[in-house]
């Protein structure tokens, strides 16, 4: 590969004229000045967006000749900057287009962060903002990453399309989920997005790599079954948990993080007004009866302390304190202790209710929206009770509740 600086002769600009007509005459012209890449048989032109009168050029000598102040210099250096990419690229064993030379030499990109670097300052900004959930999915991600890389740390032009696939066969040796894979690869593609927009990288591999999407996993209880579990005469109803279940059921499926953010302040007259953490989104919900028990049963305990701050912004249930959980990391570990202890109550009491599922509060959640299906309940409210925030996830509780229909028609023939 070699670059050099030449008059593209084929051109011809700044041209002037004598005369008109069948009498006009070319009295001056120049040529205009072209970086040349060749690389075996390949080449390319690249503009300076100078031009120079063709004596500045000898022919015969393959030489500059008497060249105007600046032009000299300029064409050194252009010279040499090229030459010292290519020595640099050469002694890495690295091959890349006269295009992707022509870029890192003229839009040389960041050199701050290699990639695993890169991941960490991600999540220090996301630290920074209290983005708890984030924190978690990039540190995961980083993780996943470094694991592949056996702790040796990467430059981003070296993420090309054969090190996604490279990547993808080692996740998969691992026996992911497929959910957990595409959260990986969906990381990693957020992570070279944010570097090429500040600076640090250049190349995208992805627009050749199709990220394989996690099927949702969204079995649900019947509502004979859910009904089971909600009555059984062996399942202690005078527990947090069980009141906990029971709220989150009939607010439509409320997350677990959601129930515990829950304040006094979010209850107005017969509704539920919460902003639903995972997207962010203003969801209202009217106060069936069961909740507006469990409601009476907490605001003696919870309810009636003095306010912090606001009207009444205690929490409703006795998860988190604002006197002992302030930051958000600290709220987020409690909530994340505390949701376990949840799912593992739910294991233990749908084997109580003979269950033939291991229950969990995601399953909890799919099975209030599909109850809401199977009612008869129109999309467009099911979207607004659940927290869509588009039809087509709310269309595929439609999709599977239409397939249970389905098989039970067949199977009563």
């Amino acid at each position: 590969m070699k670059a050099t600086v030449v008059l593209f002769k084929s051109n011809r600009v700044k041209e002037k004229y004598s005369g008109a007509g069948e009498d006009q005459k070319l009295i001056y012209y120049e040529h205009p000045l072209y970086l040349v890449i060749r690389d075996r048989t390949k080449i390319k032109r690249f503009p300076l967006g100078i031009s120079l009168a063709p004596k500045h050029w000898n022919d015969k000598r393959r030489k500059w000749q008497s060249l105007p102040d600046g032009i000299d210099e300029l064409i050194k250096t252009t010279e040499a900057k090229y030459a010292a990419k290519i020595r640099e690229l050469n002694s890495a064993g690295k091959n890349v287009s006269l295009d992707t030379l022509y870029q890192m030499v003229e839009n040389p990109v960041k050199t701050n962060y290699t990639v695993l670097q890169w991941f960490l300052a991600l999540v220090k900004d996301y630290r920074d903002q209290g983005k708890i959930g984030q924190i978690r999915v990039y540190t995961d991600a980083h993780n996943a990453l470094k694991s592949f890389l056996n702790d040796k740390d990467i430059a981003f032009d070296e993420i090309d399309l054969p090190f996604l696939y490279r990547y993808e066969r080692h996740l998969k040796k691992r026996k992911l989920k497929t959910a957990t894979f595409s959260i990986y690869m969906r990381t990693l593609r957020a992570a070279l997005n944010k570097a090429i927009k500040e600076g640090y990288a250049k190349q995208y591999p992805f627009t050749d790599y199709s990220i394989p999407k996690g099927e949702p996993n969204r079995r649900a209880l019947s509502i004979k079954d859910m009904g089971k579990l909600l009555k059984h005469k062996k399942i202690n109803k005078t527990t947090d948990n069980y009141r906990i279940m029971v709220f989150s059921y009939f607010t439509i499926g409320m997350n677990f993080t959601d129930v515990c953010r829950l304040t006094w302040n979010d209850i107005r007259e017969n509704e539920i007004h919460y902003t639903r953490q995972k997207i962010h989104y203003k969801i209202i919900i009217p106060v069936h009866p069961k909740v507006k028990d469990i409601l009476d049963h907490y605001r003696p305990i919870t309810g009636m302390t003095p306010a912090i701050s606001g009207l009444n912004d205690n929490y409703i249930f006795p998860i988190l304190r604002k006197d002992k959980y302030i930051t958000e990391q600290q709220i987020a570990d409690r909530i994340h202790k505390m949701r376990k202890e949840f799912n593992d109550y739910l294991k233990t009491i749908g084997k109580v209710a003979g269950l033939d599922v291991s229950l969990s509060s995601y399953i909890l959640r799919h099975t209030a929206i599909t109850n809401l299906v199977r009612a008869g309940v129109t999309a467009d409210a099911i979207m607004a009770l659940a927290g869509h925030k588009r039809l087509t996830t709310t269309e595929g509780y439609i999709r599977e509740a239409s397939q249970q229909q389905k098989a039970k028609a067949v199977n009563s023939l």
